[in-house]
């Protein structure tokens, strides 16, 4: 599973293949934001004492189409960083920083931290052979997964619930899928998706199964709520 960083958030193994092995289903920040992640365009954060100030500051950069930019602007950062002031005199200037050395004058930094993965994914235990990654139907990457059970009464389901707000303001709020029923995996990955009823913006954090097709879906800040599944 190298190079799988990402923003997860929850973790549930089950059987998905039948053959015996748990599997892993893990839910991450999705599709559906500003960033984008990929192993050949990461999202890197660069953390040094840019200022030597005895403070590590955090820079961030990702790729915007074929380059990399910072993530903050140029008033946030030269407010972070106020020697850059002197170095990017407008915004044009500013524009031309295409990694870190061009933005800081640092060649090596202190410590790199990258994210590879945004979609939520499911991990297939293949023994010695380790992991192979399936990621979720596109529906279920449309905002963060928080939270998954498997269904007791019918192991083929998975439920899933998320929603998140709590991003800075650059980057938004990420609350277009509130939950749903993923079932029929196969090899190519969960053939069958449906929506759960409940409110579009709700922030769920959790899925708990009940018995007798009850789950109870506790919300962030809002009354939880009860669901029947479907006959």
């Amino acid at each position: 599973m190298d190079k799988t960083e990402g923003f997860w958030n929850c973790i549930t193994t089950t059987d998905l293949d039948g053959d015996g092995q748990l599997d892993l289903l893990v839910g991450n920040a999705g599709l559906n934001m500003k960033w984008q992640a990929s192993e050949q365009k990461p999202i890197t954060l660069f953390l040094d004492d840019y200022d030597e100030n005895q403070q590590v500051d955090p820079i961030i950069f990702y790729w915007m189409q074929d380059r990399q930019v910072p993530f903050a602007s140029k008033d946030k950062i030269t407010g972070q960083l106020p020697p850059l002031k002197k170095t990017f005199t407008d915004y044009k200037s500013f524009t031309k920083a295409k990694d870190i050395s061009g933005l800081t004058g640092k060649k090596e930094v202190l410590e790199t931290k990258q994210v590879r993965e945004l979609r939520s994914m499911a991990y297939l235990n293949k023994g010695a052979s380790g992991f192979v990654g399936v990621p979720l139907p596109n529906i279920a990457q449309r905002s963060s997964i928080q939270d998954f059970a498997v269904d007791p009464e019918s192991p083929g389901q998975i439920w899933y619930v998320g929603n998140y707000s709590g991003y800075v303001t650059e980057l938004g709020v990420n609350k277009a899928q509130a939950g749903g029923i993923l079932s029929e995996f196969g090899e190519q990955g969960f053939k069958t998706h449906q929506n759960l009823p409940l409110p579009l913006f709700s922030e769920a954090r959790k899925v708990v199964p009940l018995g007798q097709g009850r789950f109870l879906v506790v919300r962030n800040n809002q009354q939880a709520i009860m669901l029947n599944k479907r006959k």
